[in-house]
C-alpha cells in the first residue's frame, strides 16, 4: 500500500494493494523509494514486477510506467534489481539504480524511454582507475542535481551610446581644459 500523509486528514491509503496487482500483474510486491516529479509520484516496485510505477497522488489511480523489460533493455542484464534508488534532473528525466546480479546501471528515463545513462563497466573502470578494488553495488538511494546555468547579463552601451558617451566625456573634458585655462 501506499498511504498519504495530510495535516488535516492525518494518515489515509492513497493507493491499495490490490490496484498495484492489478497495474502490475505481480502478486509480489516491494515498494522501496519514490519520488514526486511534476506531480506524479514515481515508486520503485522491487518485487516481482521489478518496474517503476506512476501513482497520481490526488486520487491513487497507479499504472506501471516503466516495465522490467524496458529496463533490461537498457542494461542488456537478464532482469532488473531497482536497489539503487531514483532521482531526477532538472530537465524532467529520470535515474533508476538497476543492481541486477550485483551489476550496478543506473538507467536514463527520458519520455518514457530508457537507455543506459551509466553502464556496470564505466563505474567499475572508474574505481579500477583509482586503485580500488572491490565490486560496486547499489543498496540504497542517490540523487541527481539539476544545476540551472546562470548567465551574468552585462550591461554595454548601443553604437548611439557609445557616441552619446564619447560626446558628454569630451564636451566635460573641454569645461576642465576651460577652467583650467581661464584660472591661469
Amino acid at each position: 500500500m501506499i498511504f498519504k500523509y495530510s495535516s488535516a486528514g492525518g494518515l489515509s491509503i492513497l493507493t491499495t494493494q490490490q490496484q498495484i496487482i492489478n497495474a502490475t500483474g505481480e502478486i509480489a510486491i516491494d515498494l522501496d523509494v519514490g519520488m514526486v516529479l511534476k506531480g506524479i509520484l514515481y515508486v520503485m516496485d522491487d518485487g516481482d514486477c521489478d518496474c517503476v510505477l506512476a501513482v497520481i497522488p490526488t486520487n491513487g489511480q497507479v499504472k506501471e510506467f516503466i516495465t522490467e523489460d524496458q529496463i533490461t533493455d537498457a542494461t542488456g542484464e537478464d532482469g532488473a534489481d531497482l536497489e539503487g534508488g531514483i532521482a531526477a534532473d532538472n530537465r524532467g528525466n529520470l535515474y533508476l539504480g538497476d543492481n541486477e546480479d550485483d551489476q550496478p546501471n543506473i538507467v536514463l528515463v527520458k519520455n518514457a524511454k530508457t537507455s543506459i545513462f551509466v553502464s556496470d563497466t564505466e563505474i567499475e573502470n572508474f574505481y579500477s582507475d583509482l586503485g580500488i578494488d572491490f565490486a560496486p553495488e547499489y543498496n540504497g538511494s542517490m540523487a541527481v542535481e539539476g544545476v540551472k546555468e546562470k548567465v551574468a547579463q552585462i550591461p554595454t552601451l548601443s553604437e548611439w551610446g557609445l557616441i552619446a558617451m564619447a560626446l558628454a566625456l569630451g564636451v566635460i573634458g573641454f569645461v576642465v581644459i576651460r577652467k583650467r585655462a581661464v584660472k591661469a
